[in-house]
C-alpha cells in the first residue's frame, strides 16, 4: 500500500508527531534512543542525506508519540523526501517504524 506524502513548506519549522503502534505498551520505548534521518527519496548516497531529525517524547512516561523536529528547512530540497526511525535499546536490540514520506514544496513569502 503506498501512503499519501505528507506536504511541508520548506521555510518552516518541521514538526511532526509519530504514534507509537498500540500493539506495544505504554512505556515499552523508555530504554530504546530514536534517531531519525530526512532523506530525499530512494537515494541512500550521501548526497541524499537532508536532515537528522531531534526526536523526543511527548510525554516520556507514556511513550506513545514521538516527535519528530527540525528548525532550520530554507535550504531543504524541493521534492519527496522520506523518513524513519531506528530505536536501539541500551542493550543493542534495533527496531525501526515504517517509512513515512513527505513532499517538500517551495515556500511563496519571503
Amino acid at each position: 500500500m503506498t501512503q499519501t506524502p505528507h506536504p511541508f513548506s520548506r521555510g518552516s519549522t518541521f514538526s511532526f508527531g509519530m504514534a507509537i503502534p498500540e500493539q506495544l505498551p505504554a512505556g515499552y520505548l523508555k530504554s530504546y534512543t530514536p534517531v531519525a534521518h530526512l532523506r530525499k527519496a530512494r537515494n541512500d548516497l550521501p548526497s541524499g542525506f537532508i536532515a537528522k531529525l531531534d526526536c523526543f517524547w511527548a510525554d516520556p512516561s507514556t511513550t506513545r508519540v514521538l516527535v519528530l523536529h527540525h528548525a532550520l528547512t530554507e535550504k531543504w530540497p524541493v521534492g519527496l523526501a522520506e523518513m524513519d526511525v531506528l530505536f536501539r535499546s541500551d542493550s543493542g536490540h534495533v527496531l525501526r517504524s515504517t517509512v513515512v514520506s513527505f513532499i517538500i514544496q517551495r515556500g511563496i513569502t519571503k
